[in-house]
């Protein structure tokens, strides 16, 4: 195994676990309300922008994308 096809398979893992992880977060933060605040019975739930779970979900698919490319290679 040379230097090359060693680094294309760091690479390609490195690639497949971020978007795994950036997939993750985004679905996690897009499911979860932003902010709650309870006192006594009254509950306050704040629901702001998701743009930057989408970017997230977005960015994990790129880079899932990226590291199955690196294995056609």
């Amino acid at each position: 195994m040379n230097d090359t096809t060693l680094l294309k398979n760091v690479l390609r893992t490195v690639l497949l676990v971020v978007g795994l992880l950036l997939v993750g977060y985004g679905l996690y933060t897009l499911v979860t309300p932003d902010v709650i605040m309870q006192a006594g019975p009254l509950k306050v739930e704040a629901q702001g922008d998701k743009t930057q779970s989408y970017a997230m979900i977005g960015l994990g698919i790129l880079a899932l994308i990226g590291g199955i490319a690196f294995k056609k290679r």
